[in-house]
């Protein structure tokens, strides 16, 4: 669970304005396939038809193309967009989902920033904290809170894997599954 400090500096009265941000990290698709680990409990995760058929070459050009597009378009709204790569080497196929594994905040209460660090399930899924992304995000956000150690202990929290946070209203809406 979040500390009460984080929650209630992200819905402070200066929080309360839009939902959207001007600035996003992103993880490019170098290796865009299927995680066989993670796809067993998740529900979202499921081979479609044709695509599973599909080479991992294929599968992951066509992810990097979507990709690509989408960044210039954020770009072309006036959007920062910071863009780490995701060599095959690493083995971790759901590196493209990085808001699984942190959230950020910032308040009147909190202006220089907080950095959380999550606890994830699937044990490949904690290959995706690097270190050159974290030491990158502390440069922003100079608190962090690191609830990584729950991993030892069985309990994890996948930030908005699992939930969502609704800064106008100060609400944090949560799904309930291994992941929480």
């Amino acid at each position: 669970m979040l500390p009460r400090r984080v929650l209630s500096t992200a819905a402070s009265a200066s929080m309360r304005h839009a939902q959207s941000t001007h600035r996003v990290l992103m993880v490019r698709p170098d290796h865009f396939v299927l995680n066989e680990a993670a796809a067993l409990d998740n529900k979202f995760m499921r081979r479609l038809g044709d695509e599973s058929l599909q080479s991992a070459a294929a599968l992951t050009r066509r992810a990097q193309e979507e990709f690509d597009a989408f960044v210039s378009k954020l770009r072309a709204h006036d959007v920062d967009v910071t863009v780490f790569p995701n060599p095959p080497a690493d083995a971790t196929p759901d590196a493209v989902f990085p808001n699984n594994w942190f959230s950020t905040h910032r308040s009147a209460a909190n202006p220089e920033g907080v950095l959380v660090l999550y606890p994830m399930k699937v044990p490949n899924r904690r290959l995706e904290r690097k270190t050159h992304i974290i030491d990158a995000l502390r440069q922003q956000y100079k608190t962090v809170i690191d609830l990584t150690e729950h991993e030892t202990r069985g309990k994890f929290f996948e930030s908005t894997g699992a939930m969502v946070l609704d800064r106008v209203h100060g609400v944090l809406y949560v799904a309930l599954s291994e992941r929480v």
